[in-house]
């Protein structure tokens, strides 16, 4: 599978893999296989990609991946790694005598934004940062 972002185009379908809080596909088939979620291509620069989909704690790190454009050797690309997703802290509010009253607590609130970084930085970073042994 090719490492690039190159093929990709706005509105386009991408997939993401993880392991949200922990889940794995280990119990059906007997080793640990990631879950894989869609989203949108929103944004691509040479230093960001934003998707628009909604991801859970586990999907940090994990692939993201695309069926290029144009017809390729391949199918899927790997366009780069999730690296965060925005979480807000919204009010809860409750009807009190027919009035919406704020109370104490907070939910959080995902908006539907993946920030990715590209494959290409993620690479350049590694190798200026090697560590462990040579391979």
């Amino acid at each position: 599978m090719p490492a690039t972002c190159g093929g990709a185009g706005f509105g386009q379908r991408a997939f993401f893999l993880g392991f949200p809080y922990g889940y794995s596909l280990d119990d059906v088939y007997q080793v640990s296989l990631p879950l894989a979620k869609s989203a949108t291509l929103s944004h691509i620069t040479k230093d960001n990609i934003l998707l628009d989909g909604f991801a859970n704690p586990g999907f940090s790190s994990g692939p993201v991946v695309f069926q290029p454009q144009e017809k390729t050797e391949s199918n899927f690309c790997v366009a780069g790694i999730v690296t965060s997703y925005p979480v807000f802290e919204e009010p809860v509010f409750k009807m009190r005598e027919g009035e919406q009253v704020e109370i104490e607590y907070f939910v959080e609130n995902n908006p539907g934004m993946i920030h990715v970084t590209p494959i290409e930085v993620a690479i350049h970073l590694i190798e200026q940062n090697q560590i462990g042994l040579p391979i």
